[in-house]
């Protein structure tokens, strides 16, 4: 019902996963419609006898309490009358609240999502486990939709479903992303030759399309996605998802969430989503608070973890607090190699590299990728200092990854370092034509690492160029797009003479409580003309202290039992 009646332009329709939520509720119509920010209500009752169904359904203003209609039906159970009963019952609501009806949406109450129950019934059972965003979850959603379309091949909505827990296999999994497209494709395309307006189905292109790399393509699948539904949440959600980090438009992202939380409110996932993207635009307590109420909330979690744990590390420099949140993480969802990734950057912001080499091994177990699990493996070396095997894994891939081109870049520049500098543009070499122009950390860390390598070598010309364009693009973008980015910007001051500029914006940071061991890594930056700098000295000393008593908390925290220790399958994988 709730799906028909989303699919009507003229009216605001609240999500079956928020609804769902007031089940066997105690509360008064009034609380749940101001809860949900809604005036109308459809309350409802299914009674089964034998093979007979009785529908009791009434329409209420929950501000006046008044009935705008009501009606009782009574049909032999079948998906055939289930679905005709629908029809009727979404046509009747629409007229009772005045809603206009276009000709397409009048055709699709005709259309039947399926006619076997059982398939309907296995398709709940699959949404049940895709919203629990889970790694564990989505394998058993894709179960149940296989199930629902082996017991009827034409239900499109499955099938819409079945692609899209696919894909998000590829974060909650770690499975590769290649293989993934490859499963899900034909998923998409049966969905949409079945149902063309099916919402779902784009919704599902749109992701597609985005994991491929093609955002042109994408945005017209989403598009048509939120044009056939207007009420889809999850539409606008992930089109939001590609606007605030594709598109770098964090302000208009926020906008769409926002627009996607008031269809569905009570969707955890959409909060999460809306509390990442406030810091790029200023709003990085109002973030923490909304992840901190979500958690107190919903203790179990694991994806609420991770992102507060992000939160806390990115923009409050609290890379404990962040450690002590995965921990938690980690207990509720083992298996979900983000949650171990993050520990392991955690780890490496507080200079802790001994127990970042663990996290990256053990997440090498986790990934069935070849060339990832080498891109963990060569990380795990770095952070050991063994450098030439790190060389190796990194020889052995091109997964094309962020973190891969990170192990590049920082390679390169221990090339330089070593009077290399001819080796580290080589490295570059492959990354210089998809430089993009856009405020990022890969790449700043391309920029810098090719200029030092440039000034090395004597081509003072090609690290001018390289430098001029940096320049513009920070004039161009807020002080902090992500996190270090302040670091990154200083960099390139230090590297293009601003010393001064490069020392102020350092102490800016610094004020605002800054604390990471990227700063003391020299060699992946360009700071070292401030070395005797006493101002730069200071901020240094600053920030060792900070991590110092970082440390310092979690040891106390897991002598006091507050967090457990580092988890035995990390420690001994064996």
């Amino acid at each position: 019902m709730l799906t028909r009646i989303s699919n009507i332009q003229d009216i605001k329709t609240i999500s079956r996963s928020s609804v769902m939520t007031y089940r066997n509720s105690n509360k008064s119509l009034r609380s749940i419609a101001k809860e949900l920010h809604v005036s109308t209500i459809l309350e409802g009752r299914v009674q089964r006898a034998g093979d007979q169904v009785r529908i009791n359904l009434q329409l209420i203003d929950t501000e006046s309490d008044v009935h705008l209609w009501a009606q009782t039906y009574t049909r032999e159970l079948s998906a055939t009358n289930v679905f005709v009963v629908q029809a009727e019952i979404t046509e009747a609501v629409a007229g009772a609240l005045q809603a206009v009806l276009s000709d397409d949406e009048r055709q699709q109450f005709e259309n039947l999502p399926t006619t076997n129950l059982q398939a309907l019934d296995a398709y709940f059972v699959g949404n049940e486990y895709y919203n629990q965003v889970t790694s564990e979850g989505y394998t058993k959603a894709i179960v149940a939709f296989q199930t629902a379309v082996e017991l009827d091949p034409e239900f499109a909505l499955a099938y819409s479903r079945q692609a899209l827990a696919v894909l998000q296999q590829i974060f909650y999994s770690g499975f590769p992303a290649k293989a993934q497209l490859e499963k899900s494709s034909p998923l998409i395309d049966q969905a949409i030759l079945l149902d063309p307006q099916s919402s779902d189905a784009f919704t599902a292109l749109g992701r597609w399309y985005r994991r491929s790399g093609d955002t042109e393509n994408a945005i017209q699948a989403f598009e048509q996605a939120m044009a056939l539904g207007p009420n889809n949440a999850y539409a606008l959600a992930y089109y939001a998802g590609m606007v605030r980090y594709e598109m770098s438009d964090p302000a208009s992202a926020i906008k769409l969430f926002r627009r996607a939380i008031e269809l569905d409110p009570k969707n955890i996932d959409l909060e999460m989503q809306l509390a990442r993207t406030m810091p790029f635009v200023g709003l990085a307590g109002e973030g923490i608070r909304i992840m901190e109420g979500i958690v107190a909330e919903h203790p179990d979690s694991a994806a609420g973890y991770r992102d507060l744990a992000q939160l806390y590390s990115n923009w409050e420099f609290r890379h404990d607090k962040g450690i002590r949140a995965l921990r938690r993480a980690f207990a509720l969802d083992p298996n979900h190699p983000p949650n171990a990734y993050r520990n392991a950057l955690m780890h490496w912001r507080l200079g802790d590299y001994d127990n970042t080499a663990l996290w990256m091994n053990y997440i090498a177990t986790l990934i069935p990728d070849p060339k990832r699990t080498s891109v963990y493996r060569g990380w795990a070396f770095i952070a050991q200092r063994h450098l030439v095997s790190a060389r190796e894994e990194f020889g052995s891939s091109n997964s094309g990854s962020s973190l891969y081109w990170l192990g590049v870049f920082y390679l390169g520049s221990v090339d330089t370092m070593e009077d290399r500098p001819y080796d580290a543009i080589e490295r570059y070499k492959d990354y210089a034509a998809g430089f993009d122009g856009r405020k990022s950390n890969v790449n700043y860390y391309f920029g810098v690492a090719a200029i030092k390598a440039y000034q090395v070598l004597g081509e003072q010309e090609k690290a001018q160029a390289l430098i001029d364009e940096l320049i513009s693009i920070l004039d161009a973008n807020p002080s902090v797009t992500y996190h270090d980015s302040a670091i990154h910007d200083a960099s390139l001051y230090a590297l293009s003479g601003q010393e001064e500029t490069a020392i102020a914006t350092l102490e800016e940071w610094d004020n605002r409580g800054g604390a990471t061991s990227l700063l003391q890594q020299d060699i992946r930056h360009g700071l070292g003309v401030l070395t005797d700098d006493p101002r730069y000295q200071s901020i240094l000393r600053t920030v060792s202290n900070r991590l110092s008593e970082q440390k310092a908390n979690l040891a106390r925290w897991e002598a006091s039992g507050e967090i457990p220790p580092m988890p035995s399958k990390v420690t001994d994988p064996r």
